[in-house]
C-alpha cells in the first residue's frame, strides 16, 4: 500500500473512537478498548482494512444483491430509532437487510453467496489472526457502510454499530444561541474569538450535563478508558504484523517481558485469542 494512503488512514483513525457511556445490553464496557485496538489497526496495519473492501466487499455486494432487502428511505435514516433497532432478520419468508449485521445472523442463510462471505470473511480475519466473532461482526457493519451508504467512494476505516439514544434528534440537537456581532463595536477576529469561547463554556455548563443526565437516564453507564494504550500498539503489531516479543521490545525501547505481559493483557481485556507466540506453542484463549 502506497505510503500516502497509509498515512491518510492513520489521520482517519479518529472516526473509530471510544464513547464516554456505553449500554450493558452491548456488552461490560470493553467496547472502549476494542475501539482502541481497531484504532491501532487502522495506524499500523491498515492492509487489514484495505483488504477487507477489496476482497470481501465484492463478495458482500453480491450477497446483498441476491438478499431482498427494504429499501432504505430517508426517513430511516434521520430517525434515531431504526439506527437502534434495525437488524438482519425475517418476516413471513422475507429476508431483509438493514444496518445492523452480526456474524451469527449470517449463519442462518443457506444460499452459495452467503457462504462464498462466510468463507471469505473467515479467511481474511485467519490471515491476520483475527478471528473472533466480535472483530467479524465490526467488519459486517463496516460492508454494510460502505455498501450501502459511501457508494463507490469507501472510506477506510472501521464503522462501529453502538447501542444509542432511543431519543429524537432534537433531543441531541445543539440549540447554542448568541448576541452575535456588531461590526462596529468590535473587530471580527475579536468577536470571532469570543463566540469560540462563549460556545466552548457553553458546552461544558449546559450542553455536557444534559446529554450526561440523559444518558444515564437511559441506562447508559460511564465508560473507563484504557490505562495503557501502546499495549494495544504492540497487540497489532504481535498479533496483526506477526512481530516477535523481541522486536517489538527493540522498538519500544522496553524488556520483552514487559511487552508480552502488555499484549496478553490488552488480549484479554478485549476478549481476542493470542497467537502462538513460537511454533511449539498454542493460543491462548481469553
Amino acid at each position: 500500500m502506497p505510503e500516502s494512503e497509509a498515512k491518510k488512514i492513520a489521520e482517519k483513525r479518529t472516526r473509530v473512537v471510544p464513547g464516554s457511556y456505553y449500554h450493558p445490553s452491548y456488552g461490560e464496557g470493553n467496547e472502549g478498548a476494542r475501539f482502541v485496538f481497531l484504532r491501532a489497526i487502522l495506524e499500523y496495519a491498515p492492509d487489514v482494512v484495505a483488504m477487507l473492501r477489496q476482497q470481501v466487499l465484492p463478495i458482500f455486494a453480491t450477497f446483498c444483491k441476491q438478499t431482498n432487502r427494504r429499501k432504505l428511505t430517508t426517513e430511516h435514516m434521520n430517525n434515531a430509532r431504526f439506527w437502534k433497532t434495525g437488524r438482519l432478520g425475517s418476516k413471513k419468508g422475507r429476508i431483509y437487510l438493514a444496518n445492523e449485521i452480526y456474524w451469527s445472523d449470517l449463519q442462518r442463510f443457506r444460499r452459495r453467496s452467503a457462504s462464498l462471505l462466510k468463507e471469505e470473511l473467515n479467511a481474511w480475519a485467519n490471515s491476520y489472526n483475527l478471528n473472533e466473532e466480535w472483530i467479524k461482526d465490526v467488519a459486517l457493519t463496516t460492508l454494510w457502510y460502505w455498501r450501502f451508504l459511501h457508494g463507490p467512494q469507501q472510506p477506510l476505516w472501521w464503522m462501529v454499530y453502538l447501542h444509542v439514544f432511543s431519543a429524537e434528534l432534537d433531543e441531541i440537537r445543539l440549540n447554542f444561541q448568541h448576541l452575535g456581532w456588531d461590526p462596529s463595536a468590535s473587530s471580527w477576529p475579536d468577536a470571532k474569538e469570543r463566540f469560540i469561547e462563549d460556545f466552548i463554556r457553553w458546552l461544558g455548563k449546559d450542553y455536557k450535563p444534559t446529554m450526561t443526565t440523559l444518558a444515564k437516564k437511559r441506562g447508559f453507564r460511564e465508560s473507563c478508558p484504557p490505562k495503557e494504550p501502546r499495549h494495544f500498539e504492540w497487540l497489532v503489531h504481535f498479533q496483526v504484523n506477526k512481530q516477535d516479543y523481541q522486536a517489538i521490545a527493540s522498538t519500544a525501547n522496553r524488556d520483552p517481558s514487559a511487552v508480552s505481559e502488555g499484549c496478553e493483557n490488552a488480549a484479554e481485556l478485549i476478549g481476542l485469542t493470542l497467537r502462538p507466540a513460537s511454533k511449539g506453542g498454542r493460543p491462548r484463549k481469553h
